[in-house]
């Protein structure tokens, strides 16, 4: 489980806890994360019980003004099995931010 995307994600979602778009997690990772492969990785951590989804309600829908025909977004946040996950690997000088070249 302990890959580095999968780590910044619940690094990323215990920091902040709060309903997150994939695409945002991207935005808000600094590079660690990328498109391509966050929904396959948010999707083994909710299998896991570590990371819960819902849908946008449609108060959320509305305010972000989507275009005609736009789908609802998928919303993620981390449960409590994904925070004592996290408490398991925190130490005071850990982080899972790639090392410097």
């Amino acid at each position: 489980m302990r890959t580095q995307e999968r780590m910044a994600i619940l690094e990323l979602l215990d920091k902040e806890r709060q309903w997150w778009h994939g695409l945002d997690l991207i935005l808000k990772s600094e590079g660690r994360l990328r498109r391509g492969i966050i929904y396959i990785h948010l999707s083994y951590l909710e299998d896991r019980g570590l990371v819960q989804s819902r849908q946008e309600d449609e108060d959320e829908f509305e305010r972000r003004s989507p275009l005609p025909g736009s789908l609802r977004r998928r919303l993620y946040c981390i449960t409590n099995n994904g925070i004592r996950e996290m408490s398991k690997t925190k130490s005071p000088n850990r982080s899972f931010a790639p090392e410097p070249a």
